[in-house]
Order: structure tokens, then C-alpha cells, then sequence
């Protein structure tokens, strides 16, 4: 079976494209990319879909621009609509504390599903190969992972972001850009071993291949399979056994234990991850540090776990409470040209009228407000959420700071620059978008 075959096979079979679609490609002008680019468009008529590209420049290489030269040119030749979009990833890592991997990553995706809105996009395809899939497993695997970590690159994700081309190895696909005489554009930082996954790539996968195992990629990637379809039967059971022996994030201790090991840490961990509110996984070693409280057989005893946060173990029920001192809260009203200091996070803040928008930064932020009279600074609140600058949708403080990695013993001394209920700036960290238009320019500076 040839590619094109293989591909229109694994589309058909796993549903990735229905009749009707608009697929958006993601297009960097790589190998990968292009090849994807190309079997789309070969078999677009065939299967009653239209696709589409989108480019982002990061403008950190010397080639950035050739690279989407290249790509408006490929797309023009083929009569493709091309997005492109020009952005600064690494002054945004900079002005957002991330990699600038994570930076490029979150500016693509919120580039893509900006596009899926505005279009009536239906889905969105990636170039991730065989290759990519299992390297992510090694990553997984050297750092520590469950079941499903094992499970490589899943096919699809969020029902709509798709990889098409996930059954090909990097070799039939450059065999394939050779054979059907497409250019591609060489990322020569894909060579540097700056990067985990450019070691596992560049030097791990050859000498496992050399030394071990020459179907090395074919090998781990069809076990992924395994892994995949064990994950989604265990985590059934598990649903099944949460649903049996929880009530309002407490457990019947006696009901719990009667499951199998790997079945109750499963039900822990989505009870921490309920009563947390985070997406945070709670290490193996907690879990089984919560069942051997309960196997203690002790009347009443605690476990302490990350977050601040302990399983208590009491009367055959199991649940969780906060360990910490709760922290106190604090609002306090800004008023234009006055400084106001705050104790709670050892800051002052000052804020004037502006003429001229300037550049925000790490302490100074510019935005457009009617009037002054609702503004005020305060820690967050259950259920605090904001519309980020760089990003599509709505974004929960909470999962905000779980992303940022933030401890969770300095989020509730953040403080946040509010109008009535909606969040302007998570100071040093992210704005919103909906301030960055309006009618009265406003600046505020924090020195701490």
C-alpha cells in the first residue's frame, strides 16, 4: 500500500474528515508539512472536502521570511487560501515568563482556532508522523509517566485537530516530497541538541536503532496501540468505581479498597483533582501513600500532599481537606495620580490618564477603561476567569496559573488589576484583550 493509500485508509477508518469539511493545514514549509499539504490536496475531490493553510512567522530565524515566501507561493501554485500571521514569540515568552517552544506552540494553536472561528474551519491538521509519536513516548517514558503517557501522539484531539499522516515514518515521508518532486525549507534548529526532544531524536532513536533494534519506530508505536486501548478500558473501570464509591468528593473507604490497586489510585487521583480544582496528576507515590492510610487500619490519620493540601482518613470515609492558613483577602479602590500601596503583596501602584499608547511591560501595562470609578486591585476568586491577549476563548485564573507552573503558595499574593468583575492584568504575568481598544487610555505602574 503507497501513502496516498495509507492516508486516505487511516482517514476513512478513524473518520478524521467528513464529506463537506474545511480543513485547515498547518503549514511551516518543513517536510512534514508540505507532504501533508500535497496528499491533502490529492485527495480533496476524491473525498469531498476543501483545505486551507495557515503559516505563522516567528520571526527568530534569519529565514523566517524566506520560509513564508515559501510557503505563499506553494499555496498560490496549488490555488490554496494561505493565513499567515507575523508574531513576536520571543518577546512574548519574555513578557509571559515561558519557553520560547511553549510561546510559538500557544501563539499557533490561538492562531488556528482564530481562523476555525472566522472561516467555518471544521478541522484543523497537523504534520505529526510516526516518528514524532514515539519520541514523545521516550520523553514520557525518561520523565516518568502512567499508561497513558505510553500512548503516544493521539490521532485526534478536542474532536477536531487532526493528525492524517501519523502512520508514516519520517523516511516515507521525505521519500514521498523526492518522489513527487515538492521543495520544503530546513529548519536548522531541528539539529541542535539544545532541545530534549532533538537529544531523543538526534541521538537516542539512532543508537537504540543501531544498537537494539533497527524497527525501533514501528515497534514502540504499534505497542502505543496497546497502551492506548488499555488507557481508555481503565480509565472506564475507574469512572465506573468513582461513580460507585464517591459522593461529593468524599469516598466510602470499605468500597474503595474492594477495587484493584491501579483502579483506586485512579479514583484518588481524579478525587484530588476535583477537590483541587487543578489539572495537576498526584504523583504515584501519594497515591499509594493514601491507600496505605487507609489500609493502616487506624480510626482517624492524615497524608499530606502537594498543594497544600491532605487526605484525611476518617470513620471508613476518605476525603480532603486545605492544610494552610488561609490567606486573607484583599480590594482595594485606585484612584488617578494617587499611589496606593498594598501590604498583602508589598507593592505600590500608580495610576494616570495617557495621550499616547506605550509598550507594556513586565510592571507597566497600557489599556482603555470608560471611567475609573469601578477599578480596583484585589487577589483572585473562586472562579475568576479572563480573555487573554494571544489566546482564543476564555481562560480560568486557576488554570492560568496551573499552565505558568505558579506555586500555589504565591497565587493568592498576585494581584489583580480589576474593572467591576473582569480582570485587566494579572500583574507581571498576562492582559486582557478586551481592554486593548476603547475610548479613555489608562497606564498603571507597579513597583514592589
Amino acid at each position: 500500500m503507497n501513502v496516498i493509500e495509507t492516508v486516505k485508509r487511516d482517514i476513512i477508518k478513524n473518520r478524521l474528515i467528513d464529506y463537506g469539511d474545511r480543513v485547515l493545514v498547518a503549514l511551516s514549509g518543513g517536510s512534514d508539512s508540505v507532504a501533508l499539504l500535497h496528499m491533502l490536496y490529492s485527495i480533496s475531490e476524491e473525498l469531498g472536502f476543501k483545505i486551507c493553510a495557515a503559516h505563522v512567522n516567528h520571526m527568530i530565524r534569519s529565514e523566517a521570511v524566506s520560509d513564508e515566501e515559501f510557503v505563499k507561493k506553494l499555496c498560490k501554485k496549488l490555488d490554496i487560501e494561505c493565513f499567515v500571521k507575523k508574531a513576536d514569540v520571543l518577546g512574548y515568552a519574555k513578557e509571559y515568563s515561558m519557553s520560547t517552544e511553549l510561546a510559538g506552540r500557544e501563539i499557533r494553536y490561538s492562531f488556528f482556532e482564530e481562523l476555525k472561528e472566522k472561516y467555518s474551519i471544521n478541522k484543523i491538521a497537523t504534520a505529526h508522523n510516526k516518528n514524532d509519536s514515539a519520541e514523545s513516548i521516550l520523553l514520557h517514558l525518561i520523565r516518568g509517566c502512567g499508561v497513558g503517557g505510553l500512548s503516544g501522539i493521539p490521532r485526534v484531539r478536542n474532536g477536531y485537530i487532526i493528525r492524517p499522516i501519523l502512520s508514516l515514518t519520517k523516511n516515507e515521508i521525505e521519500n514521498y516530497c523526492k518522489e513527487n518532486k515538492l521543495e520544503y525549507v530546513v529548519d536548522k534548529t531541528n539539529f541542535e541538541t539544545d532541545y530534549a526532544r532533538n537529544k531523543v531524536r538526534l541521538e537516542l532513536i539512532p543508537l537504540i536503532e543501531r544498537e537494539l533494534n533497527s524497527g525501533f519506530i514501528h515497534t514502540v508505536t504499534a505497542n502505543s496501540v496497546l497502551f492506548s486501548e488499555t488507557e481508555e478500558y481503565i480509565e472506564k473501570l475507574s469512572e465506573s468505581a468513582y461513580e460507585n464509591v464517591v459522593r461529593d468528593c468524599v469516598a466510602n473507604a470499605d468500597l474503595l479498597m474492594k477495587n484493584d490497586r491501579i483502579i483506586s489510585r485512579r479514583v484518588i487521583q481524579k478525587m484530588y483533582k476535583e477537590f483541587s480544582k487543578s489539572d495537576e496528576k498526584l504523583p504515584h507515590k501519594f497515591t499509594d501513600a493514601v491507600i496505605d492510610l487507609i489500609e493502616g487500619g487506624k480510626k482517624s490519620k492524615t497524608v499530606n500532599l502537594p498543594m497544600k493540601i491532605s487526605a484525611k482518613y476518617e470513620h471508613n470515609k476518605l476525603f480532603f481537606e486545605k492544610t494552610e492558613k488561609k490567606v486573607c483577602e484583599f480590594d482595594y479602590l485606585i484612584e488617578e495620580n494617587r499611589e496606593l500601596y498594598i501590604k498583602e503583596c508589598n507593592c505600590s501602584f500608580l495610576l494616570r490618564r495617557e495621550t499616547e499608547k506605550g509598550k507594556n511591560t513586565y510592571n507597566k501595562i497600557f489599556f482603555y477603561i470608560e471611567d475609573d470609578s469601578l477599578l480596583h486591585i484585589r487577589n483572585r476568586r473562586k472562579g475568576d476567569s479572563l480573555k487573554p491577549v494571544g489566546m482564543d476563548g476564555t481562560k480560568k485564573l486557576s488554570d492560568l496559573f496551573c499552565d505558568m507552573k505558579i506555586p500555589s503558595e504565591q497565587r493568592d499574593k498576585i494581584p489583580l488589576l480589576v474593572h467591576g468583575n473582569d480582570i485587566i492584568w494579572v500583574m507581571g504575568k498576562r492582559t486582557d484583550r478586551r481592554f486593548q481598544e476603547g475610548k479613555n487610555l489608562y497606564s498603571i505602574t507597579v513597583n514592589s
